[in-house]
């Protein structure tokens, strides 16, 4: 699976916080109070800011896939080895919109996975607590 961020999903934010408002989920203070505050930032964002917001967006969609996959039992594994300037146009997307953020293999193992002995960095090698 190919997961892309999308530069312009904040295009769909009016209808979808106006069909919350229609629900009765939310006030339509709270929808005004919303769309003022976030909507112009969206607006007049850099292409760098919504490029960054589809990628972590995106990023946190592919990791939920990942678990409901595991919890479904199936296997995935992230892939980062793919041509990420031909990704969008392979399946047909307008590479100025969506940015490819990551490849997911899934399925079943045909047998059960013996457990890995892996390495990892040390996690003070990553994080610095102060």
């Amino acid at each position: 699976m190919l997961f892309f961020g999308n530069k312009l999903a904040y295009k769909k934010y009016r209808k979808l916080w106006q069909g919350m408002y229609e629900a009765k989920k939310i006030t339509k203070e709270a929808m005004d109070a919303a769309l003022s505050t976030f909507m112009p930032l969206y607006e007049h964002a850099s292409e760098a800011m919504l490029k960054t917001d589809a990628t972590i967006d995106t990023s946190l969609a592919a990791m939920q896939f990942m678990l409901i996959a595991q919890a479904h039992g199936y296997d995935t594994n992230a892939i980062a080895c793919y041509d990420a300037s031909k990704a969008a146009e392979s399946v047909g997307l307008d590479p100025e919109q969506f940015v490819p953020v990551m490849a997911i293999a899934i399925g079943k193992s045909a047998k059960a996975p013996a457990a890995m002995k892996t390495s990892r960095y040390d996690i003070g090698e990553l994080v610095d607590y102060q």
